[in-house]
């Protein structure tokens, strides 16, 4: 039998790998009178950078890919899609909401705290704010929108994880180190790498032009958006986040032994309900230590669609989150009894309703 030898030779050897591959011939034979991609007698030897074809008969070829994302259904996709839109709607709103407030208390003396939270909320509401426009822009299938909305959101990404480290690192000179804790300039360096590191970055990734449209694949086949099209940036970025992460758990773990500490040297902070009150406390914090983002490190098997689902709901509630907690800070914070950690330095108040 003769065997025909076809090569194939890909052009982008990143999208190459990353892809499922496989040689097939038009059928237009064996399924009556609809036409099929059948890969009978054809053997696939997949390369680096080329796919090699040796099939026993001649007709027309080709090599179809399958990216190896292709893990969710339309309907899946769409009712995230639902979630995320009407969970950042409602975010953008609130955290409008809560900057106006700021605006509003601009006049009284502003502490470090509330510098902190101001930024934080900033860079959530750019966030929120990119995210909706994204696809839009993305249809009108300009080059150069696509890559500075891509930009812009990756930018708000970056600042949004460099704020909540910074949560992350005045809630341990607060709560852990307490004394000694006076540092030169400390609001203008806070400022400088909450929102310069990451502009440095973006830049970077601008000049290398790793900004563009990219493909979200479905089963049923594919959306686009703006983003990034260097796998290897994203990378980079999941790994700055998780580096933050682990910080802030850590962080948040001494915050729940200091509490038990303060319970034990004072009955009084432990009175009835406190209990609760000290739980809704280290639970908020998790929100305002951008915690919750962790769910994405659970995006992988079968705990991929419900990891899906509360990434999406918890994270684009973001905002409404942050706006109670300005509610409670700003407009007089519960007086039903002190926390442990409102006892301490009344700076994390309890969350009346997360």
């Amino acid at each position: 039998m003769t065997e025909y030898v076809m090569k194939f030779i890909g052009v982008k050897t990143i999208t190459l790998q990353r892809q499922d591959r496989k040689c097939v011939f038009w059928d237009v034979i064996s399924n009556g009178s609809k036409a099929i991609w059948n890969e009978s007698g054809c053997q696939t030897v997949k390369e680096k950078n080329q796919t090699v074809c040796s099939c026993n008969h001649l007709t027309f070829f080709a090599v179809l890919t399958n990216p190896n994302n292709i893990t969710l259904s339309a309907s899946t996709l769409k009712a995230l899609t639902y979630i995320s839109y009407i969970g950042c709607g409602v975010s953008l709103f609130f955290l409008g909401v809560t900057l106006f407030m700021y605006i509003m208390l601009r006049k009284q003396k502003s502490d470090d705290s509330t510098t902190i939270h101001q930024s934080l909320c900033s860079a959530l509401f750019l966030l929120n704010l990119t995210f909706l426009l994204n696809e839009w822009l993305a249809s009108y299938n300009n080059d150069g929108l696509c890559q500075f909305i891509a930009a812009l959101m990756h930018y708000s990404l970056l600042c949004t994880f460099t704020w909540f480290g910074i949560e992350a690192f005045h809630l341990y000179l607060l709560m852990i180190k307490v004394f000694n804790t006076y540092i030169k300039h400390y609001r203008m360096k806070l400022s400088l790498a909450g929102w310069g590191l990451s502009a440095v970055a973006v830049i970077v990734c601008l000049s290398l032009k790793k900004y563009g449209k990219y493909k979200i694949y479905m089963k049923e086949g594919s959306v686009s958006m703006c983003w990034l099209t260097d796998p290897a940036v994203l990378y980079v970025t999941i790994a700055y986040y998780a580096l933050l992460f682990l910080c802030s758990v850590v962080i948040l773990s001494l915050v729940a032994v200091k509490i038990v500490q303060l319970g034990k040297s004072d009955s009084s902070l432990f009175e009835k309900g406190s209990t609760r009150r000290n739980v809704c406390t280290l639970v908020g914090l998790c929100c305002l230590l951008g915690l919750t983002w962790g769910i994405m490190f659970f995006n992988f098997g079968p705990l991929q669609v419900p990891a899906l689902y509360a990434f999406s709901i918890l994270n684009s509630l973001h905002g409404k989150k942050g706006n109670i907690y300005t509610i409670v800070t700003k407009c007089g914070p519960y007086t039903g009894g002190n926390t442990a950690l409102e006892d301490e330095h009344a700076l994390y108040p309890v969350y009346i309703n997360i």
